[in-house]
């Protein structure tokens, strides 16, 4: 968790790490999300370092000596925020200066999970982080940046070199210069649509939409509090948020494979057999039964319990 001393200094401007909330990119972003921290407003639930975020900070200086080591290039360590000297609420820090080139460029590092891994090399490098380098770039008034990415688990490595951008950084600009204007002078930047699953696991979530996020489920049944929950739930919140991303990969893959497979039934290769043929299916249409022959339907229906668990982040 932030402490309260980083907490004022983040405030007082915009980070690489804010920036993709300026557009409310997603998985993440959200404009209003920032608004929020910006202003100081207290948040309606703890936000808690998350075991990937601490990942990182503990794996930052090997992270570091991966990418020296895979490019040969030189890191000069760089712990104070830089401030661009136009724009002053563009504030940002950087995990490493590249030195010793005809033009010295950003280093941020990233450790990832097997979801992360896949997606960066099949897909390369998502929005939310070009939108951050950019960002940074803008900033510091650098040309080039590079990602030095480490996959702790199998121990890979990558990197990508990110040059500047002057179209996105002036979108960037333009956009971070409103967003300061409602920080400083209001009003707070427009609400998502409370069904965005970004919503759901806001830290500010009753503030911003209030009783829009609240369970219409049995609304007269007495309920009871208890706050123990509130760890697994945050945990399943969590879990919840890798599923939904590796399903997001998973759902990609196939796709690609059925456009490659076309309008072939089945495929072989080494190792491998793909099968995509069609198949005829009949189903039961109960709710014309039931209208049309209420005696068949009532004959044959039979009734069953369940408990299905539900859990809404109100």
């Amino acid at each position: 968790m932030i402490t309260e001393e980083q907490r004022l200094e983040r405030s007082k401007g915009i980070g690489g790490s804010d920036a993709h909330h300026l557009a409310s990119l997603e998985p993440y972003g959200c404009r209003r999300l920032l608004w929020y921290i910006k202003t100081l407003t207290e948040p309606d639930y703890p936000t808690l370092e998350t075991g990937v975020m601490t990942r990182g900070n503990k794996l930052e200086a090997i992270t570091v000596d991966e990418y020296v080591e895979s490019t040969g290039r030189k890191v000069r360590q760089y712990t104070k925020t830089i401030i661009n000297k136009k724009y002053n609420y563009a504030r940002v820090h950087i995990d490493g200066m590249i030195v010793g080139g005809e033009t010295p460029g950003i280093l941020e590092c990233k450790t990832v999970g097997r979801h992360m891994w896949t997606k960066v090399k099949n897909e390369g490098i998502p929005d939310y982080w070009q939108t951050q380098m950019q960002w940074m770039l803008f900033a510091t008034g650098k040309f080039w940046g590079s990602f030095a990415i480490l996959y702790p688990e199998q121990w890979g490595f990558i990197t990508f070199d990110i040059e500047y951008d002057p179209e996105i950084a002036e979108a960037l600009m333009s956009s971070a210069d409103n967003f300061w204007r409602e920080v400083e002078n209001g009003p707070a930047p427009d609400r998502l649509d409370p069904k965005d699953k970004r919503c759901g696991r806001c830290e500010y979530r009753t503030t911003c939409q209030g009783g829009a996020l609240l369970s219409k489920y049995d609304p007269d049944e007495k309920v009871e509090d208890d706050n123990s929950l509130f760890s697994v739930i945050s945990q399943i919140n969590e879990a919840q948020q890798i599923y939904d991303e590796a399903k997001s990969l998973l759902d990609d893959r196939k796709k690609e494979l059925k456009d490659k497979m076309g309008d072939r039934g089945i495929v072989q290769g080494t190792g491998f057999k793909v099968y995509y043929k069609p198949v005829i299916s009949k189903r039961v249409n109960t709710r014309k039964l039931k209208s049309e022959n209420p005696d068949v339907y009532e004959k044959y229906v039979s009734e069953s319990v369940s408990r299905p668990l539900r859990i809404i982040n109100t």
